[in-house]
């Protein structure tokens, strides 16, 4: 009996000392950047902890509010539509791929694109391909800004809105 006592002692150590190393992991990386639950979740994975441990540390950091996935999608969503001038189609992608629920997608797009214009962060998109973009013909331009701004998301309209006024950016 004593030696089953002192075995179960060791896989209680042995078990401790993984919830540590996954905890200190996940820390890590929430230290280099936010992360989705959904994204952390596939990096401890990833990295060999087991789905008992995974699910233990994620537990701990949402009830320390450390792992948000509603503040998660609403900072990474600021900084992608500020530097990335991402339209609501492309951010909704994006944020689908990161694992964040439909109902939060919708908060974090009624509050980024109320109050800005689409038509306006298509304008700033549009301005920036141009700096990138030299020479070539009107209507291969155009082309390209469309397509352009359709891979950055945003919606036909205002596509062809921001493509009209084009001349007035040149």
């Amino acid at each position: 009996m004593r030696e089953t006592l002192a075995n179960l002692r060791l896989k209680d150590l042995a078990s401790e000392r993984i919830l540590n190393q996954a905890r200190s992991f996940a820390y890590q990386a929430l230290a280099r950047r936010g992360h989705s639950r959904r994204e952390l979740e596939e990096k401890l994975q990833r990295h060999g902890f087991g789905a008992e441990t995974v699910s233990s540390v994620l537990k701990e950091l949402e009830t320390k509010r450390y792992l948000n996935d509603r503040a998660f999608a609403l900072a990474w969503s600021q900084k992608a539509v500020e530097h990335k001038f991402l339209g609501p189609l492309a951010l909704q992608r994006e944020l689908e791929l990161k694992g964040i629920d439909r109902e939060i997608i919708q908060e974090v797009l009624e509050k980024l694109y109320t109050g800005t214009p689409e038509e306006h962060l298509a304008m700033k998109a549009i301005r920036r391909k141009l700096a990138q973009v030299r020479g070539g013909k009107a209507k291969a331009l155009q082309r390209s800004m469309a397509g352009y701004l359709a891979r950055k998301g945003f919606t036909s309209e205002v596509i062809e809105k921001v493509v009209k006024r084009q001349n007035d950016i040149q």
